[in-house]
């Protein structure tokens, strides 16, 4: 039986065995693109991720494009990264076998006929792989989703800071929960911009967009950031219209604009299913109230990093199996209806229908 009281959802008591819970290993996450790696983080041309429990070498061709194989050699399995990467043609380190850049192996040292090449001699391609936003996203099947759009990154008017990417002991369905989340600014925040006086969550609009939604919302909060409050010109407590952004399965975004402050903060939250319990999180800030200096951003980059800490002293405490997408395993409220709709999207995109 169902019942409802104080704004507050419950079904029927059930375990996470015998429901929906999604894994960052599940195989149905292979149809989508993932962010796995910063643009600058590719050196000698070549550098190695994991995504969805599998390695990949990620190549930079001669034309300067970015192909993804498995870490795999299909001669005796052995990882393509302790071999060699040359103008975007891959050697084997066990038995030097070389592969073009299509995957087709091209030279087996140990036999004299190289005509004789098994045609299965191939290395396994990721569909695509495509840079966006300084970022490599790696998509190993043909994906159902779009990368996510943010057009404050090629709009000249604002300034890019990067925090540090990292890896994270949490499902990134907890954290893309976590991103979306309005409830837990006062009590996680508390050090950052969080103020017990704002924790009421006011209604809200979800609108469906290609790939996920798009949320709008206007609240209250602690601006400690601003140099205003300090010089007595405005209040500590001011209001901020929130524009969130989720595309499946974990790319977010979510742009802040202060109302009394002036000024845009645009936040995108790319998170990696790296294995089962594992994710990788990349962050980047776009903003338009930086004056154009550095240091200014440094400084709100520290700040962002400040806030992220926060929100993962909590998450890697997390003992859980998974990321339950059936809402009959967790209480849901009224104030929880963009985190639902999480569930609700990623449940509908990782169906058997839309594979």
């Amino acid at each position: 039986m169902n019942s409802q009281a104080n704004g507050t959802i419950r079904e029927n008591a059930v375990t996470s065995q015998s429901l929906d819970v999604l894994k960052n290993d599940d195989p149905r996450l292979g149809y989508f693109y993932h962010p796995v790696a910063l643009e600058t983080e590719i050196t000698d041309g070549w550098l190695k991720a994991t995504l969805l429990d599998v390695d990949w070498l990620i190549v930079k061709t001669f034309d300067g494009s970015l192909v993804a194989y498995r870490d795999r050699c299909p001669h005796r399995s052995a990882p393509l990264s302790t071999g060699t990467v040359c103008d975007g043609i891959i050697s084997c380190g066990y038995h030097g076998h070389r592969f073009d850049d299509s995957g087709r192996c091209i030279e087996i040292p140990a036999i004299q006929d190289q005509a004789h090449i098994p045609p299965t001699a191939r290395l396994e391609v990721a569909y695509g792989v495509i840079c966006r936003y300084g970022i490599i996203f790696l998509a190993p099947k043909e994906p159902n989703a779009p990368i996510i759009e943010i057009s404050e990154a090629t709009d000249s008017a604002f300034m890019a800071g990067y925090l540090v990417p990292k890896n994270v002991r949490q499902h990134c369905g907890y954290l893309a929960d976590n991103f979306l989340d309005m409830a837990h600014f006062p009590f996680v925040h508390t050090q950052t911009f969080g103020d017990e006086a704002t924790r009421l969550v006011d209604n809200y609009e979800i609108i469906s967009k290609l790939g996920g939604f798009t949320a709008r919302y206007a609240h209250q909060f602690a601006n400690r950031e601003d140099p205003g409050v300090a010089l007595g010109e405005r209040e500590l407590i001011q209001r901020r219209e929130l524009i969130y952004t989720y595309v499946a399965p974990f790319s977010l975004s979510l742009r802040i604009s202060f109302l009394e402050a002036d000024g845009v903060n645009m936040i995108g939250f790319f998170i990696s299913p790296v294995r089962d319990g594992v994710s990788r999180l990349f962050c980047i800030l776009w903003r338009n109230d930086m004056n154009g200096t550095q240091a200014e951003m440094d400084e709100a980059v520290a700040f962002e990093e400040r806030v992220l800490q926060e929100d993962l002293l909590l998450h890697e405490q997390y003992k859980t199996d998974g990321f339950p997408l059936d809402l009959r395993f967790e209480v849901h409220t009224k104030a929880d209806r963009i985190t639902v709709a999480l569930r609700n999207e990623l449940r509908r995109r990782l169906s058997e229908d839309a594979m």
